[in-house]
């Protein structure tokens, strides 16, 4: 009935930093990862999500999800 919240999420992977929009850090991550292997191929990924700020800064410190693309 009601609406999913999204929040403004930080994800830091191979070097970079790239906000998403999702409805949890787990969803943003695998956002990230799948964006990231489109670009570099398919593999095992490790990417730090935050949540971020209304000036798009990490709200605390984030948490690492490895997410595997084939």
């Amino acid at each position: 009935m009601g609406e999913s919240m999204v929040l403004r999420y930080i994800c830091e992977l191979g070097g970079d930093e790239t906000i998403l929009e999702a409805a949890s850090a787990e969803d943003a991550a695998e956002l990230a990862v799948k964006a990231h292997a489109a670009e570099h191929g398919p593999g095992t990924y490790t990417v730090t999500v935050s949540e971020a700020t209304d000036y798009d800064l990490p709200l605390i410190a984030g948490d690492d999800y490895t997410i595997t693309v084939s």
